[in-house]
């Protein structure tokens, strides 16, 4: 009898085994080979908020799943901070045949200022037993609310002559980078009260002096300028300049004003 229980006992415990390894997944993982995201840069400043004081910061993204054996019956979109900590997730489940297909979304959280920080999204594609063949990672960057562009300084000749050359000058800086510096100018009244240029600005260059007008040395730097020879058609007495600088999203910086008298040469 004991031997007949120990039978019955051996065979149970291989039927199990055998099972067990019939159920284990075999194939190919299905994974992510690509993934595009757009925007990648949100400004916070441009977005409304809400009576807490948060922005809706929204991502697109579309991945490109690859599937060999295993079918990819779901997809998970994360946002990480800096820390690697998962602040926002985007589930979405899967059903598709094809070798590789396309996945499109949004990845969205309610972010404060004081919250901006580095972040990355992290797609990955499972199969029916939970595993993943690899994920794809983007950055993407949330800016913080836009800073004004200062003009540091600027400078005019006290006086020129007719036919010589005006040179003038303005630097510039932007806590957001000299490349958010779109446009460095300057208004010139005549004498008479009448603003030159049909009241239009006048441009000024930070180009190394590519531009006739500019007079620029260094490219890059900051420096903007404009560089004129006075005409003989010019009005004798001083000039007034007024000079300002505007960044990419017309943020326009305090102005600062300069005098030249023009005389006879």
């Amino acid at each position: 009898m004991k031997r007949i229980v120990a039978l019955i006992f051996t065979t149970l415990f291989l039927s199990c085994g055998d099972n067990t390894t019939l159920n284990e997944p075999k194939g190919i993982a299905p994974e992510l080979i690509s993934l595009q995201v757009s925007p990648d840069t949100v400004f916070f400043g441009l977005l409304p908020t809400d009576a807490q004081a948060r922005a809706r910061v929204a991502f697109g993204f579309s991945a490109t799943v690859k599937q060999v054996d295993l079918l990819a019956t779901s997809l998970r979109a994360e946002l990480l901070n800096a820390r690697g900590e998962t602040i926002a997730t985007k589930e979405i489940a899967l059903q598709n045949t094809a070798s590789q297909f396309s996945v499109s979304d949004t990845l969205a959280l309610l972010l404060r200022r004081n919250e901006i920080e580095s972040f990355t999204i992290a797609v990955n594609a499972f199969d029916e037993f939970g595993r993943s063949g690899g994920n794809a990672r983007a950055s993407v960057v949330v800016r913080p609310p836009n800073a004004r562009p200062q003009l540091l300084s600027a400078f005019s000749p006290d006086t020129v002559r007719i036919g010589e050359f005006l040179v003038l000058r303005a630097t510039v800086n932007d806590s957001d980078g000299l490349g958010d510096i779109a446009s460095v100018f300057y208004f010139s009244r005549r004498p008479d009260g009448v603003l030159a240029n049909q009241g239009n600005p006048i441009q000024m260059y930070d180009d190394g002096g590519v531009n006739p007008f500019s007079g620029d040395e260094v490219a890059g730097d900051g420096i903007y300028s404009f560089r004129a020879q006075v005409p003989p058609t010019s009005l004798l007495g001083t000039f007034t300049y007024t000079f300002y600088a505007r960044d990419r999203f017309n943020a326009q910086s305090d102005s600062l004003v300069r005098q030249t008298t023009i005389v006879q040469p």
